[in-house]
């Protein structure tokens, strides 16, 4: 119904641009030089508050969408908390029914969903989450389809493979795996990866792959032999192989970060751009936010006047900003300062990194992957938050309230 309602408002949009169209057209030889009326513009006030209504009901129909899944997920785990288990016969045909009944129901959520948010193929990370954090729709499909596999419900992983597009002798394979006890998983991973040297571009071979590596399926050895050979047929092999190694290194540069959380004495030490030496010990006591950014990065930049505004607010009550800017061009940076005076807090720059064409040294050791990126430093000295873009307003003020080592403000 909603649907139809949203088809029938973008052909009534589509009725008037073509009939105003046609207009002139056939008054093409007529001298008339007023441009012709935005096409909002000319609907009826009532049609345009109707348009947003119907957008605020596809939102609602998302986010009841998004807790179901939630919901059907966490079914799903409450019989399966462990995909392991399905190489145990008696449980799995214990739970097989439920079991089936309850994936099937997820995989009708899901589809739904992107059936109304038309997100295939793009990445999903949860909020706060990491870079392997994501699952695209098609993942969730070949993991349902697997699961279902297992079970011996093979018309439903078809019809999931079949709807998704993907071939079902992933989720076949999958499902073999996850039937199979130590020894046949042992065997199947390694004729696995010996298929994958023979026919490295073979995306249904590359696909098992992934779902292996990234469902954890096997033990840790097993899958880093596997995830090792896909790292030396790197760039030579399929695109999915090559995005998945990538990400992967990404996550793991991200857990190098995120161990730095709870690091005591975190300093932020280097040149500031005037060439001055600089060291965030002088700022002890005071809450500190590191911004990792650079000019040429559009995001970077509109962060800035939220951080400005921040600044503003809270420097009274101890708070501090510093920039780790990652240009490569000095006097860019400088230019770009000297307009914008309102960030007005200390920027290191680092020159040894910038004629390399590489990120400052610090968001090198740190692990940094994508900029923008703030860190959260305490009045204590120790590093709160490595991601604190989504909460920053809320997790300042939060870090202000508390005291310094002593019980003082």
């Amino acid at each position: 119904m909603l649907r139809t309602r949203l088809f029938a408002l973008i052909a009534v949009a589509a009725m008037s641009w073509s009939t105003t169209a046609f207009g002139q057209a056939v008054g093409a030889g007529e001298k008339n030089s007023s441009p012709p009326p935005p096409i909002v513009g000319e609907l009826p006030d009532n049609l345009n508050a109707r348009a947003e209504s119907l957008v605020n009901e596809r939102q609602a129909i998302l986010n009841a969408l998004r807790d179901a899944t939630t919901a059907a997920t966490a079914d799903v785990k409450g019989l399966l908390p462990d995909p392991n288990a399905l190489g145990d016969e008696a449980r799995r045909v214990a739970i097989s029914e439920r079991l089936v009944a309850a994936v099937r129901k997820l995989a009708q959520i899901q589809i739904t969903r992107h059936e109304l948010g038309g997100r295939r193929n793009v990445l999903m990370i949860p909020s706060g989450g990491k870079p392997g954090d994501g699952l695209t729709f098609v993942e969730n499909s070949q993991w349902n389809a697997t699961i279902l596999a297992a079970l011996g419900d093979e018309a439903g992983a078809k019809m999931l493979a079949d709807y998704a597009s993907f071939d079902a002798a992933i989720a076949k394979f999958g499902g073999e795996l996850l039937r199979g006890n130590a020894e046949q998983q042992k065997q199947l991973i390694a004729d696995l990866s010996e298929r994958l040297g023979r026919s490295p571009f073979d995306e249904v071979t590359a696909d098992e792959a992934i779902l292996v590596v990234k469902r954890r399926l096997g033990t840790d050895e097993e899958r880093q032999q596997l995830f090792a050979r896909m790292e030396k047929l790197t760039p030579d092999c399929a695109v999915a192989i090559q995005a998945f190694v990538r990400l992967t290194k990404s996550q793991e540069k991200f857990n190098l970060t995120e161990q730095l959380i709870g690091k005591r004495d975190f300093k932020v030490v280097g040149q500031l751009v005037d060439d001055t030496p600089f060291d965030s010990s002088t700022l002890a006591g005071k809450v500190v936010v590191v911004d990792f950014w650079a000019t040429w990065c559009g995001p970077c930049v509109a962060e800035l006047p939220r951080l400005a505004a921040l600044r503003e607010k809270h420097k009274s009550e101890g708070l501090e900003i510093i920039g780790v800017n990652n240009d490569f061009d000095k006097e860019a940076l400088k230019a770009y300062l000297e307009k914008h005076p309102e960030v007005a807090w200390p920027q290191l720059f680092d020159a040894a990194s910038a004629a390399n064409s590489e990120m400052h040294e610090l968001a090198r050791k740190s692990g940094i992957q994508a900029i923008p990126a703030l860190f959260l430093i305490d009045r204590t000295g120790t590093l709160r938050s490595v991601t604190a873009r989504q909460t920053l307003e809320q997790s300042v003020a939060d870090l202000l309230k508390e005291p310094v080592e002593g019980g003082k403000p």
